[in-house]
């Protein structure tokens, strides 16, 4: 039985096991140097076995990290980096971001 894996946007979501929907591992693409001083991309991982809803707000965390960090000085500015990062991936998978992330809801985008 085939994995399904996704990938999108510098993330990849995996099946932790090809008979279950309910488990998936989270992994990241990061540069990597290597000792003869060359760079390359890999997938590094973030989360193993956890619920697709989590993988997507664990991308969402990430993404409020990478690109805000510098800016983010109060809880304030968290949340406002935050739901603005949750609205983009939201748009991404073209969600309604009221409604309850479901594995239905990332079926129909893919």
């Amino acid at each position: 039985m085939a994995v399904i894996s996704i990938e999108e946007g510098g993330f990849k979501i995996e099946q932790s096991t090809p008979d279950s929907l309910e488990f998936w591992d989270l992994y990241q693409l990061v540069k990597v140097k290597h000792k003869d001083d060359t760079e390359s991309t890999e997938y590094k991982i973030r989360a193993y076995g956890i619920s697709l809803a989590r993988c997507i707000d664990t991308i969402i965390g990430i993404r409020t990290r990478m690109k805000h960090c510098d800016t983010i000085k109060t809880l304030k500015d968290f949340l406002e980096a935050y739901k603005h990062e949750k609205s983009e991936v939201y748009r991404f998978f073209k969600l309604n971001d009221t409604k309850k992330l479901s594995p239905d809801d990332i079926t129909r985008v893919g």
